[in-house]
């Protein structure tokens, strides 16, 4: 599903500069000069975020929580409205879970997000020149893109304050993806977030917030 959405923001990039020519060789710049240490600086610290998807707009949606400081995460999974929830999280240098998995299966959030973000802030640099085109979205002012490449169709809102991806609506060979993304405030300066990445509590933690 990440893979997907990562596309399609990609795409999105490239529409939102033909459409909005005196800046598209900025964008270009942008995109040619994006290394991972500039990507990752956009998740300077640590972070959480919960993200309500699905493939279908008549079905439920799978709720997803990822938890990351440096080089430990956790993630909890609930899928489809099933009561069951998947927790995986890294110490930093060992997986745990509470159920059983194929021997590499790893669920580590953060190649993706900072993929997805890194994108977002690309968009984001080219949606700022224009700072009256604003729509609201899940409760955020947001500017939003819309794409049409290939077959592809994609309308993507960023929230312009934070910068951060809010939804995401997209179809590919007919397959529809929505995406809603939002950040939890969690305070990692307090002693008790250590029990995210602790290998004794695979139990779910974020159960309150893996519902639609």
């Amino acid at each position: 599903m990440r893979k997907l959405v990562l596309f399609l923001l990609v795409a999105a990039a490239g529409y939102f500069a033909y459409t909005h020519q005196p800046i598209a060789r900025a964008l270009y710049f942008l995109c040619a000069h994006q290394d991972g240490t500039t990507a990752a600086a956009l998740l300077k610290g640590p972070y959480a975020m919960k993200e309500l998807s699905r493939g279908d707009s008549s079905t439920p949606f799978n709720a997803i929580v990822s938890v990351v400081n440096g080089n430990r995460w956790r993630v909890e999974v609930r899928k489809l409205g099933s009561p069951r929830i998947l927790v995986q999280l890294c110490d930093g240098s060992r997986v745990f879970s509470n159920l059983p998995r194929k021997p590499g299966t790893s669920l580590d959030p953060r190649p993706s997000t900072i993929e997805i973000l890194s994108v977002t802030a690309k968009l984001a640099a080219v949606a700022s020149k224009y700072p009256n085109i604003t729509e609201q979205c899940d409760g955020h002012t947001c500017w939003k893109t819309t794409a049409t490449i290939a077959g592809m169709t994609a309308q993507i809102w960023i929230d312009s304050s934070t910068r951060f991806p809010v939804c995401f609506l997209g179809t590919a060979n007919w397959k529809y993806t929505e995406d809603h993304i939002t950040r939890l405030p969690i305070d990692f300066t307090q002693p008790e977030t250590e029990v995210y990445f602790d290998p004794a509590h695979t139990e779910p933690i974020f159960a309150s917030y893996l519902v639609p």
